[in-house]
């Protein structure tokens, strides 16, 4: 079994217009395979993505976090990456193999002692069998 998962947009509460940002979007089902979106100078993608589904495996969220971080040119190489994780967002699995579901979720992101909504993102997931 595959999870279909189709990554659209982000829209971020705190996006500096005048910015030299990149974003992508890591994702996972398991912490150890992860996989991402194309860099994005604007956080939208429209991408699909097929994630296998192993025999035994005790999925039921998929895991993501939006990435922004500096250009190459503009990074100093005596200071951080630059990457900052946007926000996290945890969307569980469709629950029946072939019905879509989808809709916009809200990215957290940890400040102090809590969190706070970051933005949102607009995310599509199907379950569909081996011969999909």
């Amino acid at each position: 079994m595959f999870l279909i998962v189709k990554i659209e947009t982000a829209r971020l509460l705190r996006k500096n217009p005048t910015s030299n940002k990149l974003y992508r979007v890591v994702f996972w089902l398991n912490p150890e395979v992860r996989g991402s979106t194309t860099v994005a100078a604007e956080p939208t993608w429209g991408e699909e993505y097929r994630l296998e589904l192993e025999a035994g495996q005790n999925c039921r969220f998929l895991y993501m976090e939006v990435l922004s971080f500096s250009r190459p040119a503009d990074s100093d190489p005596g200071t951080s990456t630059g990457v900052a994780v946007v926000g996290r967002v945890r969307i569980r699995l469709p629950r029946l193999t072939g019905r879509k579901e989808g809709g916009v979720y809200a990215l957290v992101r940890l400040e102090g002692d809590g969190c706070i909504e970051s933005g949102k993102v607009l995310v599509y997931t199907k379950v569909v069998g081996d011969d999909f």
